[in-house]
């Protein structure tokens, strides 16, 4: 039994080691958003393949979340939140409420075309590019801390948070901003948070006990 374990994990790790090779062809830009479409399907049906290669692959699709735009950059995105959602405890190994709030963070401090209307507008902000890097970074965070739990993703939540409004105070207004888009987008999770544990409170700052 241990013998066909073994080789059932190799047989798994070459078949996620040729689809990463085939797909994460960065040169061609057609070739990778194809890749990327592939590599959704495979991780939604099959997430066991990808768990030896999590760290690794969550780590290369990242730096695309981070470098690339447009239609390369959603896929990115949509491949590690479904990942995550098919694969919760993969995930958490491989330290994605770190490095997935880090990345959601990045792309929430996108400029906007006419970011000083942003300060003055007294009209309320209006829909987003479905592409854009905030509503990528919501929607992102949004459905991260659905599949991971709040109480994974608020302690860095909360550092990074912290560090954005230092910046902002230094008149880095996109970090501002990003600070409380994140902030708000996680808020709306208290609730499941308030419902936990009180193990999980307390390791949340400023969630725990009477500062609830």
């Amino acid at each position: 039994r241990t013998v066909l374990a073994l080789q059932e994990s190799a047989h798994d790790d070459a078949i996620v080691e040729a689809y990463l090779t085939a797909a994460l062809d960065a040169s061609h830009e057609d070739a990778l958003l194809n890749g990327l479409e592939a590599l959704i399907d495979l991780v939604t049906e099959v997430p066991r393949l990808f768990r030896s290669k999590a760290p690794q692959t969550l780590t290369y699709v990242l730096q695309l979340v981070a470098t690339r735009k447009g239609g390369v950059r959603a896929l990115a995105v949509e491949f590690v939140v479904s990942f995550a959602e098919a694969a919760p405890a993969t995930c958490r190994k491989a330290r994605l409420e770190v490095n997935g709030v880090d990345a959601c963070c990045g792309l929430l401090m996108e400029e906007d075309p006419a970011p000083e209307a942003w300060e003055v507008s007294e009209e309320p902000e209006p829909d987003l590019d479905a592409e854009s890097g905030r509503e990528l970074g919501r929607d992102a965070l949004d459905r991260l801390a659905r599949a991971l739990r709040p109480e994974a993703l608020l302690p860095r939540a909360m550092v990074v948070a912290s560090e954005l409004l230092q910046r902002g105070a230094q008149g880095d207004w996109r970090a501002a901003r990003a600070a409380c888009d994140a902030l708000a987008q996680l808020a709306e999770h208290i609730g499941d948070l308030r419902a936990a544990s009180a193990k999980a409170r307390k390791n949340v700052p400023l969630l725990d006990g009477a500062r609830t």
